[in-house]
């Protein structure tokens, strides 16, 4: 069974702490995620 579209609306966060495949890593290393988080805080 296909997953749902996501809800979609301007300034929306969507995905953000998906994995993707296998369970992947999403932060390569701690300033890949400080930028991610900063990007958020804004």
């Amino acid at each position: 069974m296909a997953r749902p579209l996501p809800i979609e609306y301007e300034g929306a966060f969507s995905h953000i702490t998906a994995r993707g495949n296998e369970r992947r890593k999403i932060y390569f290393g701690k300033a890949d995620y400080e930028k991610s988080t900063a990007r958020l805080r804004q």
